[in-house]
C-alpha cells in the first residue's frame, strides 16, 4: 500500500484547525475540574471520535485519488477500534445518568454527519452544533462526579458561554476580514446573555465566579475584534488568536472550579 505522508496528513487530521480548540477546550475543562479515570476514557472516546470525522469525509467524497482513500479508511478503522474499546471499558464502570449526555451528543454528531453528506455543514446553524454536541460529551465527563443536576446545568451554559457567542464572532470576524457584511451585534448579545446567565449561576453557588470573568474576557474580545481592530489580520493570525483565548477561558474557568472562587 503506497501512502504518502501528504496522504497521511489528509487522512488523519481535520483540514478545519478551529475545530481542535472547540472539541478539546471543553474536554479538557471537565477533566480538570472533575477528573476520573472513566472521565478520561469518555475524553478519549470522544477524542478519537472527532478524529475519525476526517476519513470518513474523504471516504463519503469519493475522492479519485486510491492512495488517499486507502489511508482514509486505515485511519477511520483505527480510530473506531481505539473509541470502541475506549468506551467498552466506560460501559464497565459508568453509571446510566452520564450516558444519557454522551447519548445526546452521539445523536447530536449524527445529525451534523448527514447534514454534512447533504452539503448542508457551512451554514451558521450546522456550525452551532459541533460545539454543542461536545458539549454535552463533557457533560458526561462532569456528571461522573456529581449527579446534582444544578451543578450540571451550571456547567453545560459555563460551556456554551465559550461556544455559542464564539461561533457566532469567528463567523462575524471571518466575514469582516472577507471584506463582506455581517450582524456584530448577534456576537454580543449572544455574549452578554451568557455573562448575565453566569452570573445569576455564580450568585446562586452552582459555577465560579471566575468562569463569569473568564466569559467577560470573550465578550470584550468580541467588541475590540468587530467594532475597534483593524480587518487586515491574516486567517491564520486570528485562528492562533483565537487558541490562545480558549486556552485563556479553559485555565481561569478550571481555576475558578478547583479553588472554588
Amino acid at each position: 500500500m503506497n501512502i504518502s505522508k501528504l496522504h497521511i496528513k489528509q487522512a488523519a487530521f481535520p483540514n478545519e484547525h478551529g475545530s481542535w480548540g472547540f472539541v478539546l477546550e471543553p474536554l479538557v475543562l471537565a477533566l480538570l475540574v472533575a477528573y476520573s479515570s472513566t472521565g478520561f476514557l469518555l475524553f478519549v472516546t470522544a477524542f478519537f471520535l472527532f478524529l475519525s470525522h476526517q476519513p470518513m469525509k474523504n471516504i463519503i467524497k469519493k475522492y479519485k485519488n486510491k492512495p488517499l482513500l486507502n489511508a482514509s479508511l486505515l485511519f477511520l478503522i483505527i480510530y473506531l477500534l481505539i473509541s470502541f474499546f475506549s468506551f467498552s471499558f466506560v460501559l464497565s464502570e459508568i453509571e446510566f445518568f452520564p450516558l444519557i449526555f454522551f447519548g445526546v451528543a452521539i445523536v447530536i454528531m449524527v445529525f451534523y454527519l448527514f447534514m454534512e453528506l447533504m452539503g448542508k455543514n457551512r451554514n451558521l446553524f450546522s456550525e452551532l452544533i459541533a460545539p454543542i454536541s461536545i458539549s454535552f460529551i463533557a457533560v458526561s465527563i462532569y456528571s461522573i462526579k456529581t449527579f446534582r443536576i444544578e451543578y450540571i446545568i451550571a456547567f453545560f451554559f459555563v460551556l456554551l458561554a465559550r461556544s455559542i457567542p464564539t461561533t457566532f464572532y469567528i463567523h462575524a470576524k471571518l466575514l469582516l476580514i472577507k471584506k463582506k457584511k455581517s450582524k456584530n451585534v448577534i456576537s454580543i448579545i449572544s455574549g452578554c446573555s451568557f455573562l448575565i446567565i453566569l452570573f445569576i449561576f455564580a450568585v446562586l453557588g452552582y459555577s465560579p465566579y471566575l468562569a463569569v470573568a473568564a466569559s467577560l474576557v470573550l465578550l470584550i474580545r468580541a467588541y475590540f475584534g468587530l467594532y475597534i481592530s483593524d480587518n487586515k489580520i491574516k486567517i491564520t493570525t486570528f485562528g492562533i488568536w483565537e487558541f490562545i483565548y480558549g486556552g485563556l477561558f479553559v485555565v481561569i474557568t478550571a481555576a475558578g472550579y478547583i479553588l472554588k472562587i
